[in-house]
């Protein structure tokens, strides 16, 4: 049997756990609401909040966002499409973590998410044969990089971010981002005409800090026909590899200095009429090169 002193010394060897200690603690409600409208149609309301972390290590010192989400969306039967509402809170470490809101956002959305990078994504559903519409945020200040649709890239499945184009082995990286938007889209395409021309599409050329140039495409459409519009990222000095939306400037490799880096690649748009147009726009100098852009006839480019 143990003397009371073993009990004591075995005590006293014992290590001693740390408790835990809870340094930020929130919560959201979901729900849901069924009722009949003033039509008799009914309305389905859905409220549903989620938390997501987002993990940046593309900086000298690690950051970590915590981002609130809550999407009201509403619907009716026998009626397409739905009406949604997102607002986003995004906090990190301040004195203690996440007691700091570094930014907040709140759009018509059906969906939000962290790109695993430097970006955060929504998406506005498109409706009656309109094509999804997407907008890129740099998750650290929620800023508006570029807006974009869902006939941007050649990925298979969904489209999830605009064209990314990264300089490789420059830390803590060196990237630039085009957005297309088209006439298609659910939002975020200004409809103009100018000498005879339609506006097409809008490109924008971004970094992390936003947008560096907007250029607009116009063209001539025959009468009685849509236009639909398609695009993608175009390796012009051949040691350039692509991804999905994703280009890596191995002809850049290594190179700090932007104007310099960006270039070798260009920006490919398809416009489907009663036939189909090629508008290629090269990147020089980290800007669209516009003067030497491959344009067909009645076509034209102004940069904003």
């Amino acid at each position: 049997m143990k003397t009371v002193l073993q009990v004591l010394a075995a005590l006293v060897l014992m290590p001693i756990a740390a408790s835990a200690q809870t340094t930020y603690q929130d919560q959201g409600r979901s729900s849901v609401s069924i009722k009949k409208n003033a039509d008799g149609q009914t309305e389905i309301t859905t409220t549903n909040v989620n938390f997501e972390v987002a993990r940046l290590y593309s900086s000298e010192v690690p950051e970590t966002f915590l981002l609130k989400k809550t999407l009201t969306e509403t619907s009716f039967d026998n009626v397409d499409g739905s009406t949604s509402k997102l607002t986003v809170e995004a906090r990190t470490a301040g004195r203690s973590d996440f007691d700091r809101i570094a930014w907040t956002l709140k759009e018509d959305a059906h969906g939000a998410s962290f790109d695993g990078q430097d970006l955060y994504l929504t998406r506005l559903d498109g409706c009656c044969g309109t094509a999804a519409a997407y907008r890129a945020y740099n998750i650290r200040n929620g800023k508006l990089i570029a807006a974009y649709d869902g006939n941007q890239g050649t990925a298979e499945g969904a489209v999830t971010t605009p064209f990314v184009i990264e300089v490789p082995n420059v830390y803590p990286g060196l990237k630039r981002f085009i957005g297309v938007i088209s006439g298609d889209a659910a939002r975020d395409f200004e409809a103009a005409d100018r000498n005879g021309q339609t506006k097409l599409a809008t490109l924008t050329y971004a970094s992390l800090d936003g947008a560096l140039q907007i250029v607009d495409v116009y063209g001539i459409v025959p009468e009685g026909w849509g236009v639909s519009t398609s695009s993608e990222i175009v390796d012009l000095a051949g040691r350039n590899e692509g991804y999905a939306n994703r280009l890596t400037l191995w002809s850049s490799d290594s190179i700090t200095d932007p104007v310099q880096a960006f270039a070798g690649f260009g920006i490919k748009l398809t416009f489907s009429t009663e036939d189909s147009q090629d508008v290629l726009i090269p990147v020089k100098n980290d800007r669209l090169n516009v003067n030497a852009a491959t344009l067909p006839t009645g076509y034209s480019l102004v940069i904003r």
